[in-house]
């Protein structure tokens, strides 16, 4: 699986709201509400974010145990997907919003109902980053970081992946493509 590169997380977020900013202001100035989103996004990626961090204290728990008795590793990568995945919608949400909020600050007037959905927001990406990468931490297979191979492979002795081994092909088709 590929890691999630933490320095991603803020590009987006800061992208993400200098587009929120730039909405903001333009609809403001087209005199539009404030492109932020309310209690139910707010209820919606919090419950999610408590899903992931579930899944990612199960298999925390499971760690500890043996090989055999632990959960299926598809499983666990379906967990580090929504875990990523969650990383990725909260740094985008949170820099939306945080963009807002900056655009909302700025004006003469606040609406206090949109200035305390965009700060709850903003701390509701925040709280999804930090879930996602906490997951993401547990699901890292011991020598993972420091083994260049990947781990230990199936047989507990050679690397996992980026191990070369030759490629397994059919003799007709591999006879008949390279002219043989």
């Amino acid at each position: 699986m590929i890691t999630l590169r933490t320095w991603w997380l803020p590009g987006m977020a800061l992208l993400a709201g200098l587009l929120g900013w730039t909405v903001a202001l333009l609809s403001q100035g087209a005199g539009r509400l404030t492109p932020v989103l309310g209690p139910p996004a707010l209820i919606t990626l919090l419950v999610v974010a408590l899903i992931s961090l579930g899944f990612g204290l199960r298999i925390r728990r499971d760690r500890g145990r043996k090989p055999a008795e632990r959960m299926d590793p598809l499983a666990a990568a379906r967990i580090l997907v929504l875990a990523q995945a969650g990383a990725f919608a909260g740094a985008l949400f949170g820099g939306w919003h945080a963009g807002v909020l900056v655009q909302v600050l700025t004006r003469a007037v606040a609406a206090r109902g949109v200035l305390l959905d965009a700060i709850l927001m903003v701390v509701a990406g925040a709280v999804m980053v930090v879930i996602g990468l906490l997951v993401e931490s547990w699901c890292r297979i011991r020598g993972d970081d420091s083994d260049p191979e990947g781990g230990l492979g199936q047989d507990g002795q050679s690397g996992g992946r980026g191990v070369r081994r030759p490629p397994e092909t059919e003799e007709g088709y591999a006879s008949a493509r390279h002219g043989a």
